[in-house]
């Protein structure tokens, strides 16, 4: 799988640097003064001109949804406001109207939405949006904590915000910011490492190489100065504890408006105990020399990942849903087919069962999902040819999940949640039949009225990742974040992987010249949901004094009502086994007491005798039962 597939692929040269950054700073109260960070609103006036420098003063109502009754104290200052109950723009506009010549929005600790740091504010509302002329910005949950306990105290605000000049000594993380002026958008990127999976399942960690992380960083000397004795130090924590903490050996000198680039230690995560490996893990850059940075703020960077019980993505989760992170809409917009896809290796997945996909979709052009019909797909690939390419003949279509949204659905966007049904054999789940097979986890919509647009995790990248691999001649299907394929095997029906299937350019300056073209590493906002069976014991423990099982009714038509006792509460997992030993259900689930029971649904079967069959850790029990029509 080591041949490259290119939908438009061009290396990006990081050229351009200035040394003036966009920053937000507070200059007053002392205790506060420092670069903080934020993000832009997707309206309002320009950063990159002059700085601006103002006084600031809290908003009255803080949350600013309605007109501003403290005028005086705003006019001519930046406006301090609170996040929630109406839109930014709305409360952007209400701010001007009062007199602002800024506003800091500063974010709420809703941990379920994003949580407490800073993003792009969006537009709820054009006209709105169209009226807003001064620069609006969003800081932190705690900063703006801050900000308002000195309002309170009665504490002379001040602050900068927008384009500064060129510092004696700046040292940076690289960040790449992008605009499309063909579409007035833009994004940015933090130039760093990211492991290939923003969600992986424990079970798939086993060996060396199963997952591990090659910290490194691209940063620049964004400062007037040279900066000696560089270094690269890496902090992965999960609950608040450091499992691996690292400074590189080598010291790098850096010239200014030069980049360089650090590499770190590689981290195994197979050596991370299984008891305890299940989490959230934050993952912290830091470059730096031990001297202060005249804006020291963009020396870090912090992301996050998660290893868990059962689900598999490239994407980030997003908080406490477990959703996929959404960071961008990068990609779509297309009536026609489009078909976006996930590869995903399962080193250690043999015996697990594929249950759910999830993705984020949305409709462009103020269309909504009304009437929009939409398909999860699992493409097995098999490497007939042993070729290490992938051509159209070795996809098989093996689980498929759709949806079709109803006529009266008034959403422009969706979390998608398609339950996986087998279509190999009879049975009604996927199940993995061997270790290391690679499957493309995809979302496909065959076309309609309004363009779709699919989500991306824009920050989360494999850029670096990928042009390392592709330059050392090791790239596989795997580094690639996502494919996309515009045209489908006019015989299989499979997306035509051979000649439509690629990364996703961006003309960055709408004038087609290829130099000007940015490749989208981005990782899709999708998410696998897999099964896997307990740990195997073979005992069986269906005769032992403390155990049994009772099934009715016998025979059964379309309810199989099992009663059961096991000697301990604990972790089980239910199959259903045809009597020619096919699998045809398989779940797992916690028992919560000794004595319990459960029903299945099995009207769809076929006529015939079956096994109820009940794993745990101590064993299982088994029992047969005859379904009629």
């Amino acid at each position: 799988m080591k041949r490259l597939l290119l939908f438009s692929i061009y290396c990006t040269l990081f050229i351009g640097l200035s040394g003036q950054k966009i920053i937000v700073r507070i200059n007053e109260p002392n205790n506060l003064k420092g670069v903080y960070h934020f993000f832009a609103a997707n309206f309002g006036g320009s950063l990159s001109g002059a700085e601006l420098t103002a006084d600031g003063a809290c908003a009255q109502p803080i949350q600013a949804c309605m007109a501003l009754t403290n005028p005086s104290e705003l006019a001519g200052k930046i406006a301090l406001i609170d996040r929630g109950t109406c839109s930014f723009d709305e409360k952007c506009l209400f701010a001007q109207q009062a007199g602002a010549v800024g506003v800091v929005m500063m974010n709420h600790n809703d941990l379920n939405n994003r949580g407490g740091i800073p993003f792009v504010m969006g537009v709820a509302t054009q006209s709105i949006a169209d009226q807003i002329t001064i620069p609006c910005v969003m800081i932190s949950y705690e900063d703006g904590v801050k900000l308002k306990a000195a309002c309170a105290s009665g504490a002379i605000i001040n602050l900068t915000i927008g384009l500064v000049p060129k510092q004696e000594k700046d040292i940076a993380i690289h960040k790449r910011n992008t605009m499309i002026i063909a579409t007035g958008s833009s994004f940015s990127q933090t130039m760093v490492n990211h492991p290939a999976y923003g969600a992986i399942p424990s079970a798939e960690i086993k060996n060396e190489g199963d997952f591990n992380i090659l910290p490194g960083v691209y940063f620049s000397n964004d400062g007037n100065t040279t900066v000696q004795n560089l270094d690269l130090s890496v902090d992965i924590q999960k609950s608040n504890t450091t499992i691996f903490d690292h400074k590189t050996n080598d010291k790098i000198s850096l010239d200014p408006d030069s980049i360089s680039r650090l590499q770190n230690s590689n981290f195994e995560f197979n050596t991370v105990d299984t008891s305890g490996r299940v989490g959230t893990y934050n993952l912290t850059y830091n470059i730096g020399n031990g001297e202060p940075d005249d804006i020291g703020i963009d020396n870090t960077h912090s992301t996050n990942f998660n290893i868990t019980n059962n689900l598999f993505s490239k994407c980030r989760l997003d908080g406490a849903t477990k959703n996929p992170n959404i960071g961008s809409l990068v990609w779509g917009g297309q009536n026609d087919y489009r078909e976006l896809m996930m590869p995903i290796l399962f080193k250690n997945g043999k015996s697990a069962v594929l249950d759910s996909l999830f993705a984020y979709v949305q409709m462009g052009g103020g269309a909504t999902l009304a009437n929009v019909y939409l398909e999860g797909r699992i493409y097995k690939f098999t490497d007939i040819n042993v070729d290490n390419n992938i051509s159209n003949d070795e996809l098989e279509l093996v689980a498929l999940g759709f949806t079709s949204f109803p006529p009266t659905f008034t959403e422009a966007s969706a979390i998608l949640r398609l339950k996986l049904e087998s279509l190999v054999g009879s049975s009604e789940i996927y199940t993995i039949e061997d270790n290391n097979t690679l499957f493309f986890a995809t979302i496909r919509y065959d076309g309609g009225s309004g363009g779709i647009f699919f989500g991306y995790d824009m920050d989360y990248h494999q850029e670096n990742n990928f042009l390392l691999k592709q330059s050392l001649g090791t790239l596989e299907i795997t580094d690639y974040p996502y494919l996309t394929c515009s045209a489908k095997d006019a015989i299989t029906d499979v997306p035509d992987i051979e000649n439509s299937a690629g990364l996703f350019y961006i003309d960055a300056n709408g004038s087609g010249a290829l130099d000007t073209f940015e490749t989208a590493y981005f990782t899709p906002s999708m998410v696998l949901q897999v099964s896997y069976p307990p740990p195997v014991n073979t005992k069986d423990i269906s005769g032992e004094l403390d155990v049994h099982i009772e099934l009715s009714p016998v025979p059964a038509k379309d309810l199989l009502v099992a009663s059961f006792s096991l000697p301990t509460a604990t972790k089980v997992n239910y199959q259903l086994i045809s009597s020619n030993g096919q699998l045809v259900f398989n779940q797992d689930d916690h028992v919560v007491a000794k004595d319990f029971k459960t029903s299945f649904q099995i009207g769809s079967l076929p006529v015939g005798t079956y096994y109820l069959k009940i794993n745990t850790d101590k064993g299982f029990i088994k029992k047969s039962f005859v379904k009629m029509n």
